[in-house]
């Protein structure tokens, strides 16, 4: 299950930073619960809510989730690559594109 995958790895680069759950959840302004139920794959978080752990954490959002899910796909391996080159207001208006250009 794709959630598991990711709260694994969002775990293991939370460690890896040398930071408790507390912590974390602390940096960016989210609940200890939120973390936890993340790290289980009890809970799916936003993106915002990735792309804060990812850059608490040091690393692009696309590092949370499996290798087989960043490279399934090229096209969209490369859309997220060149959004984490953005900024968050950035990826934000491209999101809103995207959501408008899906409800069309």
């Amino acid at each position: 299950m794709l959630r598991v995958e990711v709260g694994k790895l969002i775990r293991l680069h939370r460690q890896r930073a040398g930071l408790s759950q507390q912590a974390l959840a602390d940096a960016i302004g989210r609940s200890i619960q939120l973390i936890g139920k993340a790290e289980r794959g009890a809970g799916a978080p936003s993106y915002d809510v990735l792309d804060a752990i990812a850059g608490k954490l040091g690393v692009a959002p696309r590092d949370l989730f499996p290798g087989d899910v960043k490279h399934s796909d090229h096209e969209t391996a490369r859309v997220v690559g060149l959004m984490a080159l953005l900024t968050p207001e950035e990826r934000t208006r491209v999101r809103k594109v995207v959501e408008a250009m899906l409800k069309g």
